[in-house]
């Protein structure tokens, strides 16, 4: 499906436009201007999107703050967020970073110039460009590895074939109806909403982190009377 038949699609479910009727300049327009602030809106919520990227980049001898996104440190798709994080040193060893988003946390460290082997990470978001403070800072030039949440790329051109996973087209044609409704003057119907709602809960059931639930368990040494219960 390209973005035109998808803006389209949209616009015949509220009844915009008629079957086979084409869209003027100006509505398809505002219809992509509206796809593209849903996606920007879907960027921030962990269960719409799909896929977590793993990157690495080279980290400084003596170097504690980094920027990350276009014509950054780490010149990359701006991160919505930083999920997991690790070095790597020059042996090949592996090093987990504990990840986190408080300033508070970095501003208790007294000595900020501490040099070592980094063991945390903070990721502070920022309009243009993200950054990430490494402490201690590092003693040596460490490969940094970085597992993150990429925003949902904006789409253009009414030819462009749309390239997103399964049930996705779902999702933003009914999704899309429901945002332009009131624009167009008029309301989405009840069955409308219903798809809507199910393809995105259904997306969010599938990009959702698996959870595995950890029970720990006392074990007893020792004899139990069956009477008292001691």
């Amino acid at each position: 499906m390209t973005v035109g038949e998808l803006l389209k699609s949209s616009l015949r479910l509220i009844g915009a436009i008629a079957t086979g009727e084409t869209p003027s300049n100006d509505e398809m327009k505002d219809a992509l201007a509206a796809l593209n602030l849903m996606l920007d809106g879907w960027s921030i919520k962990r269960g719409m999107i799909y896929v977590t990227t793993l990157e690495n980049f080279s980290l400084v001898v003596g170097t504690a703050s980094y920027t990350i996104g276009s014509s950054g440190t780490f010149n990359t798709t701006k991160p919505v967020k930083v999920l997991s994080a690790y070095t790597r040193d020059s042996d090949g060893n592996d090093y987990p970073l504990d990840v986190y988003t408080e300033r508070e946390r970095y501003n208790e460290h007294i000595d900020k110039t501490l040099s070592s082997r980094p063991e945390e990470l903070l990721f502070v978001p920022s309009h243009v460009l993200a950054y990430l403070y490494a402490y201690p800072v590092p003693d040596e030039a460490y490969t940094l590895y970085i597992e993150s949440l990429k925003p949902l790329s904006s789409l253009s051109g009414y030819t462009t074939e749309i390239s997103l996973p399964d049930g996705y087209e779902n999702a933003l044609i009914y999704n899309l109806a429901i945002r332009l409704a009131p624009e167009f003057g008029t309301t989405a119907s009840p069955e409308v909403v219903a798809i809507a709602v199910d393809s995105m809960n259904d997306l969010r059931v599938i990009n959702s982190p698996e959870v595995t639930a950890k029970l720990d368990i006392p074990v007893y040494v020792g004899s139990i009377n069956i009477e008292t219960g001691q």
